[in-house]
């Protein structure tokens, strides 16, 4: 009988801190941002060359109890998940309309998301991911919203 060398998916993680920064405007009224500094996983996919940013939410963004993870794919995509209290599934591409729903507390939300934006560059050093998008929600104004993560490895 021949053996196959079979290889296993391999990952590797590391601790890093991440800055976050969230911009917001609603029918041209810019919101106060939103700053906050946590600390989370850097997971490389080394199989799919995907990198994974990942850290819980907090009271910060009265998401507690929430789990996001933001996947950059290898063609600059970026798949954002979130599981826990709420939960969303959404995959952002530049010029993509996307059509959703999110699962909060309070019931479950059809979503709208048109990307505008989209760059990463992520590696064992870090680096940085940027959104830019608009959600709709029924009887909601728009929200537009510039998302930025800087990711540093945890000294």
């Amino acid at each position: 009988m021949k053996k196959e060398n079979v290889s296993n998916t391999m990952n590797k993680s590391q601790q890093v801190i991440i800055h976050i920064i969230s911009e917001q405007w609603v029918t041209g009224q810019v919101l106060e941002p939103m700053k906050f500094m946590t600390t989370g996983l850097l997971t490389h996919d080394e199989k799919n060359d995907e990198w994974t940013v990942s850290y819980d939410e907090s009271e910060a963004t009265g998401m507690t109890g929430t789990k996001t993870s933001l996947r950059l794919t290898k063609d600059g995509h970026v798949h954002f998940i979130r599981t826990g209290s709420v939960q969303m599934d959404v995959l952002f591409e530049s010029g993509n309309h996307f059509l959703s729903q999110m699962e909060t507390p309070f019931g479950l939300l059809d979503i709208s998301i048109l990307t505008n934006e989209v760059k990463g560059n992520l590696s064992e050093q870090g680096g940085e991911l940027s959104l830019g998008y608009s959600l709709n929600v029924p009887q909601q104004e728009k929200i537009s919203t510039k998302l930025n993560l800087t990711v540093a490895p945890k000294t």
